[in-house]
């Protein structure tokens, strides 16, 4: 008799798993933090998920996980959805650039990177933001004289 694993390949059931642990952890962050603790901000546990789906896969299957992300992003989150792809493709490029500049990262990279994209995430979010709403701002200034 044949397991069900043999028919189903390896790289499936990972992005599967994979796919459910990013989804409790943006679930955990949108609904589960605020009925617990509300009054603290919830930290975003979905980005060394995000971190370590960036080092590890190739090519087209970063890209695959880059949309997986945004979208789920969108469907958990209040967040503006322009403001998110810029905020993913930045953090994407700066992985990006950091793999290509060094040849092997280890755990304590991949600790590295994720504490500063947790950190750097609502940072850079906010001055994308700042910067959108100056065009904005400056044509309200123009039109109300």
């Amino acid at each position: 008799m044949k397991v069900a694993t043999q028919f189903i390949p390896p790289s499936l059931i990972s992005s599967f798993c994979f796919l459910l642990l990013i989804l409790m952890a943006l679930l955990v962050q949108s609904t589960a933090w605020f009925g617990l603790l509300n009054w603290f901000p919830s930290p975003n546990l979905w980005v060394p998920l995000f971190i370590y789906l960036m080092l590890n896969r190739s090519g087209l299957h970063r890209v695959f996980w880059f949309l997986t992300m945004y979208i789920l992003l969108l469907t958990c989150t209040v967040a503006l959805p322009f403001v998110t792809f810029l905020t993913l493709s930045v953090t994407f490029f700066i992985i990006h650039f950091l793999q290509s500049r060094f040849s092997t990262l280890s755990i304590f990279d991949l600790v590295l990177l994720s504490t500063g994209a947790i950190v750097s995430f609502p940072l850079v979010y906010s001055l994308v933001l700042w910067f959108g709403s100056l065009p904005f701002s400056f044509v309200l200034a123009i039109v109300t004289g």
